[in-house]
């Protein structure tokens, strides 16, 4: 007997398609949900693509403007960086004037101070006034300097160097003790 490859369907014993099989029914339900799972997963890659392309449009664009303000903050820190220490060379510039300046008005007031006992030993003790003064000064210098070290540009400083009346004051006092001692000798 020769070997039988074929199917067929089961059917009732009255020959009809019924509902208890229902293989075809379930054939063409397989198909409909295959096919609308196939429309879903085109139309959900299509807007995924849609998406990266639109998304990828506006990271490039906010890409460059990132870029831009990179650019211009840089430029504009460089610029401030700039004015500071072209302040700075100012201001020791103006310091450098005043200490001449004070020098100068220190020499003319020493021409004009008389020779006595008395003055020279005010003097004397102005200078060691004066020396200690100096001392401080130069102490919180170091120490301004120290604290500038340690801090960003961002903060903006006081100079720790004595004002103009001071400084003048100081030098005076150092001019006349200068001219007594070489008086003294």
């Amino acid at each position: 007997m020769a070997p039988s490859f074929y199917h067929y369907l089961p059917m009732h014993m009255d020959g009809k398609w019924g509902s208890e099989v229902g293989y075809p029914k379930r054939w063409i339900w397989i198909g409909a949900l295959l096919f609308a799972l196939m429309v879903v997963v085109v139309l959900t890659v299509t807007l995924i693509i849609l998406a990266v392309r639109v998304n990828s449009r506006a990271c490039r664009d906010g890409l460059q403007v990132q870029q831009e303000c990179k650019n211009t903050t840089h430029l504009l820190e460089r610029q401030l960086t700039q004015a500071r220490v072209d302040g700075w060379r100012a201001q020791a510039e103006a310091d450098s004037c005043n200490q001449t300046a004070l020098f100068f008005l220190g020499s003319e007031i020493l021409s004009s101070v008389p020779d006595s006992p008395f003055v020279f030993w005010e003097i004397k003790k102005l200078n060691q006034t004066l020396q200690e003064k100096l001392a401080e000064v130069e102490l919180l210098r170091k120490e301004k300097e120290a604290s500038e070290q340690s801090k960003s540009f961002d903060s903006s400083s006081s100079s720790a160097a004595p004002g103009p009346a001071v400084a003048a004051a100081l030098l005076l006092l150092l001019g006349l003790t200068l001219k007594f001692q070489d008086a003294s000798w």
